[in-house]
């Protein structure tokens, strides 16, 4: 367990390990981080504040607590830029564009999305490349544009890269397209291969997101009761992980299920608690605070410019008076 005497080298491993359990294991990863936040505001260690930060942030918005997830974000990211260090601007990015993404606001998500994946480029950081480009491709999935999110999906496939998670979270987003594309049994046999690496990691929001998915294929099918069984598993582990968001989901699919077999008062039940959880995640605070910090980035990203331009201008009139010298040495050579 962390201690107020762990070394810069302990409290970086830790960091590491909180950040990397945080998808698999997202309470222990929390409340990992949020003993290393302290660890390093007291050996004023900034570097690990900011890592730290960053995954108290990711913990929440995969919990679907968004103002608390907003709240961490915004620091984290600004450590990130005064310690220059890229990869966590690249990875705070992402979350920040999952959180503008599940508040409906598709296109900020993909220009955070695309903001990291050419910072991951620029750092030929393989797994950041990933990260982004499964994100781009899941808001193209979500805009039911679902030719350009298998094309994207594919191609990460095809890239080099030995991380099961990820392997299992694209195998789940492309089992998602072919669902909606109503092509049932690719669906089903990407869901199986993502299963399996689901059970291999005990990745707990994975075999949640299996459990869903094939609760609403087998509705699809016509076999409510199997569907409802389904989606009654994952809700089960949904709550007991306190994952809000994906919680509201299933227990709106519940009331869907419900309302097509005929019981109207499961269904009504079911709505109603899926009604005031959603409205307790989607709150107008968070609302406020991510408007708040997309004006911020859109601020930074104008002085950027800027300064760009003013640079370039300065080395256009050094050329330029580069130019002019040397004509004026011609001229004076002809003379």
């Amino acid at each position: 367990m962390p201690s107020k005497k762990m070394s810069i080298t302990e409290i970086d491993h830790s960091n590491k390990e909180a950040w990397d359990m945080s998808r698999i294991d997202t309470l222990s990863a929390l409340n990992l981080a949020e003993r290393l936040k302290s660890v390093s505001i007291e050996n004023n260690y900034e570097k690990g504040l900011a890592e730290s930060l960053r995954t108290i942030g990711q913990c929440h918005w995969l919990m679907g607590v968004y103002t608390q997830a907003i709240e961490h974000l915004e620091p984290a990211l600004g450590l990130f830029k005064k310690l220059n260090l890229l990869s966590g601007e690249a990875e705070v990015s992402v979350i920040y564009g999952a959180v503008s993404s599940k508040m409906g606001n598709l296109d900020k998500a993909i220009n955070y999305y695309e903001y990291s994946l050419n910072i991951c480029k620029e750092l030929e950081d393989s797994e950041g490349i990933i990260k982004s480009m499964n994100s781009i491709g899941d808001s193209y999935m979500q805009l039911g544009n679902y030719e350009q999110a298998l094309i994207i999906f594919h191609k990460i496939l095809e890239l080099k890269h030995d991380n099961k998670m990820f392997l299992g979270i694209v195998k789940y987003n492309i089992a998602e397209v072919y669902f909606h594309l109503n092509q049932t049994e690719k669906s089903l046999t990407y869901l199986a291969e993502c299963e399996q690496l689901g059970e291999e990691l005990d990745f707990e929001l994975m075999k949640i997101y299996c459990s869903t998915l094939l609760g609403k294929i087998e509705i699809k099918k016509g076999k409510l009761a199997e569907g409802i069984q389904y989606l009654k598993v994952a809700l089960r582990h949904a709550r007991i992980s306190q994952y809000d968001e994906r919680t509201y989901f299933i227990l709106e699919d519940l009331s869907d299920a419900f309302e097509k077999l005929g019981d109207h008062e499961s269904a009504l039940v079911y709505f109603k608690e899926f009604h005031t959880l959603k409205a307790t995640v989607l709150n107008s605070e968070s609302l406020k605070k991510l408007k708040t910090w997309e004006q911020k980035l859109e601020t930074e990203r104008l002085k950027k410019e800027t300064e760009l331009e003013r640079e370039k201008n300065i080395e256009l009139k050094a050329a330029y008076s580069e130019i002019e010298q040397s004509r004026n040495k011609i001229t004076i050579q002809n003379k």
